[in-house]
């Protein structure tokens, strides 16, 4: 009867080493894949840059650089496909597509970088930049008051996050005076003017 309980015992650790060494190949494998997964996204992401940039050349006008701005936003596609929670794949996308001339489509990809699980991976710094930058496509996408609401709520909360910034002080200024908020739009010129004494958008502003 001892023997049998000790064999058993045996037994039972034999499989539980046996589990916890699956557990732990399984979890490697999962690790190294995804990290190769990650790689490859980069690697379209890098190429999604070079190729927005690449549209944007004085030497790529008109339909040329349209067709390099769609292959970047191909590029885009591909690494978001990889690697979903990168808020940076979206965001080269977006501005591809602002390229194109699709402020909407843009929107919808730079919101889907502001929000949760994608926004987690942006520093307070990043986030700021990205809001400012979706307030201009929300002035671009819809220039009347739902616009100038959208871009005001945004350009507060980047500023929230990043107070020392200079042109996005001005901006908010201008947007609180196209909606008939005068008192806040001299505060505003005038944030921005502390910022920086010679810049004259906000000069001309007050």
């Amino acid at each position: 009867m001892e023997i049998l309980v000790t064999l058993a015992m045996v037994v039972l650790g034999l499989g539980l080493l046996w589990a916890v060494k699956m557990l732990g190949s399984t979890v490697a494998g999962r690790m190294r894949a995804r990290g190769a997964s990650r790689s490859q996204a980069r690697r379209h992401f890098v190429k999604a840059a070079q190729l927005l940039a690449k549209s944007r050349s004085p030497g790529n006008p008109g339909a040329v650089g349209r067709k390099i701005a769609r292959e970047a936003v191909a590029e885009a596609d591909a690494a978001i496909l990889l690697d979903p929670k990168d808020a940076a794949m979206h965001i080269v996308k977006s501005l591809a597509l602002q390229q194109l001339g699709r402020p909407a489509a843009a929107v919808r990809s730079l919101s889907t970088a502001l929000t949760k699980p994608a926004s987690r991976s942006l520093s307070p710094s990043e986030k700021a930049e990205a809001l400012a930058k979706r307030a201009s496509l929300f002035l671009e996408q819809d220039k009347g008051r739902r616009g100038l609401d959208l871009a005001i709520a945004d350009l507060e909360e980047s500023l929230s996050l990043k107070a020392d910034n200079v042109d996005v002080q001005c901006m908010l200024a201008s947007c609180y005076e196209k909606s008939g908020q005068k008192e806040k739009a001299v505060a505003a010129y005038q944030k921005s003017l502390d910022l920086d004494s010679d810049f004259s958008e906000a000069k001309k502003g007050l």
